[in-house]
């Protein structure tokens, strides 16, 4: 999130629309925005989906990265930063990745009270440890 203060909702509408059209382009099946940190940047995907993504009917997903169940590593409001996707019919999925293990849980659990329609869960464990974490969703 340290980009959050020099760069405009506008740059990285540009930057993700870019990125967008050479995926649809290519034929993808799915768009992930991963690992978004601030809501500024999900303010301009929210903005590049409800105007291009009803027009290439690529549904997308949005993940977010936390540093507690509450706050985006940005330590803006978890949920209020999500409220713009709320009634974006390309976005089938709003997730968490790249967090720490412990919160997922209760990330995940507020996500699903915001947004319930919408709670997508991607698990890439790349470490060696065994996590054991129960969501009750």
């Amino acid at each position: 999130a340290t980009y959050r203060d020099r760069v405009s909702v506008d740059e990285l509408k540009s930057f993700h629309r870019e990125k967008r059209r050479l995926l649809v382009e290519e034929g993808v099946d799915l768009l992930a925005y991963e690992t978004i940190p601030c809501a500024k940047e999900v303010k301009a995907i929210a903005e590049i989906e409800v105007e291009e993504g009803g027009a290439s009917h690529t549904p997308a997903w949005v993940s977010v990265a936390c540093r507690s169940s509450t706050e985006l590593n940005s330590g803006e409001d978890l949920l209020s930063s999500l409220s713009p996707l709320k009634h974006i019919p390309s976005i089938f999925g709003v997730g968490v990745n790249c967090s720490n293990p412990l919160i997922v849980a209760d990330v995940v659990t507020a996500i699903r009270r915001e947004l319930p329609e919408k709670v997508v869960v991607s698990v890439d464990f790349r470490r060696k440890e065994t996590l054991h974490f129960r969501c009750v969703c």
